[in-house]
């Protein structure tokens, strides 16, 4: 996988890029699909803008595709326990932004409401998106 370094105009700082590798079908598409465009670097400066500077895509599309690619250690998300209504499972899910968890189980987008309750503690309330 080759990563390429750009400087980002809203973070003002080199963040890596890379393409996703061509998924294989034994389907019968007669063209490829092509790789996903992925900034390694996806954070909270992103979290300031709603598109990505340097794809043009959506912040949430590019923070939906880090987190599916798998190339970011899993120790690098924060994380909220919730039940996923994609697969019904309360399990860890990866905070993508203030609204949004994705299910590392079954990889769907839920969209999220954290509540603090009076002893600090939080409830995690999501709904599939």
């Amino acid at each position: 996988m080759e990563i390429e370094e750009k400087v980002c105009p809203f973070c003002k700082e080199q963040v890596r890029i890379t393409t996703t590798p061509v998924p294989v079908h034994g389907g019968q598409a007669t063209l490829p699909d092509p790789g996903q465009v992925v900034c390694l670097d996806f954070g909270e400066a992103c979290r300031n803008h709603p598109d990505c500077a340097i794809t043009g895509l959506p912040r949430m599309v590019m923070a939906v595709r880090l987190a599916r690619s798998g190339l970011r250690p899993e120790s690098e998300w924060e994380t909220i326990t919730g039940r996923c209504n994609g697969c019904g499972a309360v399990t860890e899910m990866e905070i993508l932004d203030d609204d949004y968890a994705f299910c590392t189980r079954c990889g769907t987008t839920n969209r999220r409401v954290t509540i603090r309750l009076d002893d600090d503690t939080f409830i995690a309330m999501a709904g599939t998106e």
